[in-house]
């Protein structure tokens, strides 16, 4: 097994890949693997999203954020009142809007 192989899955997966054939070992992570390997998931998700542009990729990104932003101290609700403050302030990104500076 190459350590690149190695990689933080979801809580049911371990019983979908289980049934699915695949050998390997599930075992638990300590605070700091977790959010390490999950900073890697994230930009694997996040490369993976931008090449397909598959919603349930996108999906697995927010779920990716939830879980770093839970680690951090900031639990999903948090999240989301803190997103509706900051969106309400600054707005989203629904328009558009493209910043060119002055050369």
């Amino acid at each position: 097994m190459r350590e690149e192989d190695i990689r933080v899955v979801r809580d049911n997966e371990s019983d979908i890949m289980e049934g699915e054939g695949y050998r390997g070992i599930f075992r638990k992570s300590d605070h700091k693997e977790r959010y390490e390997l999950l900073k890697e998931r994230l930009a694997h998700d996040a490369e993976a999203f931008c090449r397909k542009n598959d919603p349930d990729t996108l999906l697995d990104l927010i779920e990716v954020a939830y879980a770093l932003s839970g680690l951090m101290g900031y639990p999903e609700e948090e999240m989301v009142r803190m997103r509706k403050t900051v969106k309400n302030e600054r707005g989203s990104y629904s328009r558009g809007t493209v910043y060119e500076p002055e050369l």
